[in-house]
């Protein structure tokens, strides 16, 4: 796995941790991180904080699909029942969160979350309508004019106290001055809103950072043109 993570930074330029505080990395790509039963079962954490993302229940697993995006492989959940989820850990405030996703299919009704803590505190990116997506606990229709239905870079910066940003391709779309707390041992869910079964996505994602801390605005550049570089996502 190690040297697996080392291909990671040379064939690709950008390692995600050459920047501090890496408290999960996750990556479709890296050869054996991805377990495959009925779907995908787990989805190992590259970080060394053994945060796997995990799910059991055949019926509940989203798939891999290869030559997703710049031929790499991506992890698709299909908006009725697929989520993974980690076991709890304390994610703490701030944090900084990057996404290489998209929508695979076009907002019909209702919330779609893309991510979500088990309590549904925070560290939450929802779609509510076609082009527009809200993010952490106070911004609703926040980012009008976002094209979710393709491949982007999405970084989301939580702050409690402080307030938060969602940034798309190195370009911010929201900021806000209220949001709620992550800072409990809740871990998290990808793919559905966390406390229950609801709110699906029908999402494909390539690749996940979290950071314990807030990053500076040259660090946000850097792992977003890192990954855009890596995934073939121009901006």
């Amino acid at each position: 796995m190690i040297s697996a993570r080392l291909g990671f930074m040379s064939s690709r330029g950008f390692d995600p941790r050459s920047i501090a505080n890496l408290a999960a990395w996750y990556d479709a790509s890296i050869s054996g991180c991805v377990t495959i039963a009925t779907g995908v079962s787990r989805w190992a954490d590259q970080s060394g904080n053994g945060r796997d993302y995990i799910q059991n229940t055949g019926n509940n697993q989203p798939v891999l699909t290869s030559s997703a995006i710049n031929g790499l492989p991506a992890i698709t959940f299909d908006g009725s029942n697929d989520f993974l989820q980690t076991a709890t850990f304390t994610l703490g405030s701030p944090h900084t969160v990057f996404l290489v996703m998209k929508f695979v299919s076009a907002w019909s009704s209702g919330t779609q979350t893309v991510i979500d803590g088990f309590n549904g505190s925070s560290c939450r990116l929802t779609r509510t309508e076609s082009t527009t997506g809200t993010y952490g606990t106070n911004i609703d229709n926040a980012a009008s004019g976002i094209s979710w239905t393709n491949w982007s870079v999405v970084a989301m910066q939580l702050n409690v106290g402080t307030g938060g940003s969602l940034t798309v391709n190195n370009s911010t779309v929201a900021t806000t001055s209220s949001v709620g707390s992550q800072s409990s041992a809740a871990g998290l869910t990808l793919g559905r809103y966390g406390s229950a079964g609801i709110q699906y996505s029908p999402i494909s994602v390539a690749a996940q950072l979290h950071y314990s801390r807030a990053l500076t605005s040259t660090e946000i550049t850097t792992a977003s043109r890192g990954l855009g570089a890596k995934f073939g996502i121009v901006f």
